[in-house]
């Protein structure tokens, strides 16, 4: 779109929030000069505009970065974020790597993904190395699908201790999750982590279960409410660890 399509594209989008009764908008365009002509829009339908933080930057990518300086000239309340958890994972989430050994790959090549996965080149560099590995291996990437792609794209190894850097302009949390194992743990999302920097940083909002694993298992592999049911049990868990009083 051109920056006016944008910006009208956006009106339209906030008015529709407003009548429908929404309070906050989530963004995923923070463009300084989109920024200054919506922020009066906001201000006139009192709508709070939130950018989301997705996998896989973290708060203090560079691309977010330039989104913070923006907000900071700005230095208006209704300007915040939406942090994804898929932005800070330790694992890859077990849902993938089953969807990709499904498509053909064997331990060693689960093995080196998880590897490439694991360093702090970039999204592409990793993207492309494995690639090669593949075309070594005489493995057609194409076999993958997208999964070649969204491996890197949706998982994110961010320490979920940035949160904090930002935690004031927090307005609400994309509690991202793929699978609960069987000690009702989400085996690549440190969920009592995540809890703990947001009790410890003062979050009074929301948070929403967004169940991505659809994007990785087939229909009927698992039962997606209970594993929300069960999400929020462990959620509920580790809010009681962080907020429960230090013994002696």
């Amino acid at each position: 779109m051109t920056p006016d399509e944008e910006f009208a594209f956006s009106v339209e989008m906030f008015r529709g929030a407003k009548k429908l009764g929404f309070p906050l908008v989530r963004i995923q365009s923070a463009k300084p000069a989109l920024l200054r002509r919506l922020l009066p829009v906001a201000e006139e339908l009192q709508l709070t505009l939130a950018y989301e933080i997705h996998a896989p930057l973290g708060p203090n990518a560079p691309e977010i970065m330039k989104v913070r300086d923006t907000y900071a000239e700005l230095d208006s309340p209704l300007l915040g974020f939406v942090a994804d958890f898929s932005s800070t994972m330790h694992a890859m989430s077990p849902t993938l790597l089953r969807a990709v050994r499904r498509a053909g790959l064997d331990d060693p090549a689960v093995e080196r993904l998880q590897e490439i996965w694991a360093t702090d080149a970039s999204m592409r560099d990793r993207q492309q190395e494995f690639i090669a590995y593949l075309h070594g291996r005489d493995f057609d990437p194409g076999r993958l699908g997208a999964f070649a792609h969204l491996a890197f794209n949706m998982h994110g190894h961010v320490d979920p201790r940035e949160w904090a850097d930002i935690m004031p302009q927090i307005l609400h949390v994309h509690a991202k999750f793929y699978d609960i194992d069987d000690n009702g743990q989400e085996p690549a999302i440190d969920y009592p982590a995540h809890v703990r920097v947001f009790v410890e940083g003062g979050y009074r909002g929301f948070w929403s279960s967004e169940w991505e694993g659809h994007a990785f298992a087939e229909l009927g592999e698992v039962d997606p409410l209970l594993l929300v049911r069960r999400q929020h049990d462990l959620i509920r868990s580790a809010m009681r660890a962080a907020t429960e009083p230090a013994r002696a």
